[in-house]
């Protein structure tokens, strides 16, 4: 359990710098990379309560918006970070998917019906289906704050640390992400393996 653990340390999380704005290139290579992780990121931080159609529309539309922040295209040829990898241009655009996730998750969201699509031959559109595991993980989910939601996103499907997750809330505008992380925990231990299973 992490209960006290950032308090007890005196770990800070003020003041954390992210990664480097990448080119547009860069970003652009790690998107079509990472679509699929990056849309499942985004549909599990959105609120249970939109329902899984709305919440994966406005997923998708969350990931395409985040390349709007790149730097300009580069010159040369650009090799995307390997699957499962983690390369700078991959986590500059997770960071900007979590902070755009949790500002929608903080207000009431108005999606149009038909959203914008990525035209890009290829690409999977619908995150992994949880089974009989997903209405326990949406009930669990829908309880708690969008940054507990982040939190938890961060530490089971990211495998990120806690102080790396705590860091990233951060960045993205959370005002307390020690106890988001806290709770985050909290919640993992209580929602069991059934809930956990759409997250493995």
């Amino acid at each position: 359990m992490l209960t006290g653990i950032f308090h007890a340390i005196g770990i800070s999380t003020a003041g954390t710098t992210g990664p480097k704005r990448p080119p547009r290139d860069d970003a652009e290579a790690a998107l079509v990379e990472q679509y699929p992780r990056l849309v499942r990121l985004a549909h599990l931080i959105l609120t249970p309560e939109l329902g899984r159609h709305r919440r994966l529309l406005a997923a998708h539309s969350l990931v395409q918006k985040s390349l709007s922040g790149a730097g300009r295209t580069r010159s040369g040829p650009t090799v995307p970070a390997p699957r499962g990898e983690s390369g700078e241009a991959f986590l500059w655009l997770r960071g900007r998917v979590v902070s755009a996730a949790l500002r929608a998750s903080r207000r009431s969201l108005r999606f149009p019906a038909w959203p914008t699509l990525p035209a890009v031959l290829g690409l999977r559109l619908f995150p992994k289906a949880g089974g009989d595991g997903e209405p326990a993980l949406d009930r669990a989910l829908a309880g708690v704050t969008p940054a507990v939601r982040a939190a938890f996103v961060l530490l089971l499907v990211e495998s990120l640390a806690p102080q790396a997750t705590a860091r990233l809330l951060a960045r993205s505008g959370v005002a307390d992400p020690d106890n988001a992380v806290l709770s985050a925990d909290r919640l993992r231990a209580s929602v069991g393996r059934e809930a956990e299973s759409p997250l493995q």
